[in-house]
């Protein structure tokens, strides 16, 4: 449960601090931190760790415990916003880093408020999806 909270913490920070305020810069500002911040191999890799622990914990329990009760309901929920989030950052974050990254690398106008507005719709996706499966697996956890 505990490791889930960090990935659903940096999805809130990525959010409610670095979406709307990259989005306020002009480019090619804009576009230079964005990719910048995003765009390297290590970014995900902070959330992945802890929400695969997270799941692979979660799934334990369910073999262990059983999926009866408010525990285990909250349990198998709680696994489906993890994977919901991973889903959201593999088919729809990690395309638009791409799409900036393709950009800087071609030198070519981008249109960084149609990106920005992508990107804040798939961040509300990954931190609905990431505060769910952190929710879902306390609420399990203070249940059994």
């Amino acid at each position: 449960m505990f490791a889930s909270g960090i990935p659903a913490g940096l999805q809130i920070a990525v959010l409610t601090v670095f979406a709307p305020r990259t989005a306020t810069l002009e480019e090619p500002h804009s576009v230079r931190t964005h990719d910048l911040l995003l765009h390297h191999s290590h970014h995900n890799l902070i959330g992945v760790a802890p929400s695969v622990l997270a799941a692979v914990c979660a799934i334990a329990a369910l073999v262990v415990d059983g999926v009866e009760g408010l525990a285990g309901v909250a349990t198998i929920v709680g696994v489906a916003g993890l994977l919901g989030a991973a889903v959201v950052t593999r088919v729809r974050a990690i395309p638009v880093n791409i799409r900036i990254r393709k950009r800087l690398t071609l030198d070519t106008e981008t249109d960084y408020p149609e990106f920005a507005t992508q990107f804040a719709a798939t961040q509300r996706l990954r931190a609905a999806s990431g505060v769910l499966g952190f929710f879902a697996l306390t609420l399990a956890l203070a249940a059994t």
